[in-house]
């Protein structure tokens, strides 16, 4: 099984390997009450029935730390997409021409297979507790592939002052009275 990571914004095909930007370690920067997040990419020659991940605490300056129920891990799901939306610009916008399997949904689900020669991107979200001091934490997210075991380590440097609790700003997208009432 071989990894990589990739920026949260990059979405990744199955049959696709490491962009340019790509790394082999999660290096992230936040303020306290704040989510970042990132993607482990797996992929493997041959099939793996049982892939699991495990998160462990950042650690950080003094005895202060991140912990591990502060980080979440969610495999990408992917959906079939059979044509792409109309009105897009004359295909400028389009990141794949349909059909192909679109990354979407997360999986539900703690364990999945992988298939051969086929990337399974692992979705990583940290949330900065309000209040963790600022400076670097470090620590491990673990995946275990059947027998074998990688350890990609992660980084967040959090930053000496905390978001807001309460957002002060509404925004929604994609939202359309004029589809609701058609649909239903």
């Amino acid at each position: 099984v071989t990894y990589w990571v990739e920026d949260s914004l990059r979405k990744v095909f199955q049959d696709e390997g490491p962009s340019d930007g790509a790394g082999q370690e999660i290096l992230l920067a936040a303020a306290g009450n704040e989510r970042e997040d990132v993607q482990i990419c797996l992929r493997s020659e041959s099939a793996c029935k049982e892939v699991r991940v495990e998160l462990s605490q950042l650690l950080g300056p003094g005895r202060a730390c991140i912990p591990a129920s502060a980080l979440t891990a969610d495999f990408v799901g992917y959906v079939p997409l059979f044509e792409n939306t109309a009105n897009n610009g004359d295909g400028e916008h389009i990141i794949r021409r349909a059909p192909d399997f679109f990354p979407d949904p997360f999986l539900e689900w703690p364990v999945v297979s992988l298939k051969p020669n086929r990337t399974q991107p692992l979705w990583i979200t940290v949330a900065v507790p309000e209040g963790t001091p600022p400076g670097s934490y470090r620590g491990s997210v673990t995946i275990a592939a059947d027998s074998e075991s990688l350890a990609v380590p992660i980084t967040v440097e959090v930053w000496p002052f905390a978001l807001p609790r309460k957002t002060s700003m509404w925004n929604t997208n994609w939202f359309s009275t004029g589809c609701l009432e058609e649909w239903y």
